[in-house]
């Protein structure tokens, strides 16, 4: 039987998806959590087969948990909800970098997205389809750096970013309250620097350990940048 952990801080979602997993009873032990420090605490004394988080939670958020599960728990298959957009429309133009669909990327992928409010039924689904499949090693490894930059900036989150090349070729961009502020790329710095990283195809994300007193060099704003590295590569 495999384990379902769901983090969110919302008690309607999670009684929604109770509900729905309810009908999956012998195939699905369910455990949720309400927000992302209980969700680690879960991690760190059993084995979980998948995890559905929010982004948006007291205490730890949800980049938050990924960055844990990345570092001890690579593979292990996640299922994102967000608020960020009221409609499909919205969100689809907040995160259409990399996904036709982005309300459920490929069932090739790791990662997965569902803005709220959202099917219950279709995301069991997709829990289905992922706990059928070998998910290769590196959770981050299924989302464009588009995506995941988007998600920063919404999240007013600050951080510094780790970018791999499936050749090896690595490249950092840092953070402060969601603003790109600085980006390095082989011999580029700042903005064509991130240019550059943002057309990583198949990249491995992790985060690493921000500088101190970080200035902003970059002026261009993420959202713009990453309209020009899509204007270049198309």
């Amino acid at each position: 039987m495999d384990t379902i952990l769901i983090a969110d801080d919302d008690s309607v979602v999670l009684q929604l998806l109770d509900r729905e997993f309810e009908k999956y009873k012998n195939q699905f032990k369910v455990i949720q959590v309400g927000n992302g420090e209980e969700c680690i605490k879960i991690l760190k004394t059993r084995p979980v087969d998948l995890l559905i988080t929010d982004l948006q939670m007291p205490k730890v958020d949800g980049l938050e948990v990924l960055a844990y599960v990345h570092r001890l728990h690579p593979g292990l298959p996640c299922i994102i909800m967000t608020s960020y957009a009221e409609t499909y429309k919205e969100f689809e133009t907040m995160v259409s970098a990399n996904a036709p669909n982005v309300k459920e990327l490929s069932t090739k992928n790791a990662i997965r997205f569902y803005s709220k409010p959202f099917n219950a039924e279709r995301l069991v689904e997709s829990v289905i389809k992922l706990l059928s499949y070998d998910v290769p090693g590196g959770l981050l490894k299924g989302i464009s750096v588009a995506s995941f930059i988007q998600m920063i900036v919404m999240e007013n989150k600050s951080c510094a970013l780790e970018i791999r090349s499936p050749d090896e070729k690595a490249g950092f961009l840092y953070f402060k309250d969601g603003v790109l502020g600085q980006a390095v790329y082989d011999d580029f710095q700042d903005e064509e620097a991130a240019i550059q990283i943002i057309s990583t195809h198949n990249p491995a994300i992790r985060f690493v350990k921000p500088p101190g007193n970080m200035k902003r060099r970059i002026r261009t704003d993420a959202i713009g940048l990453i309209i020009k590295a899509e204007q270049r590569n198309s």
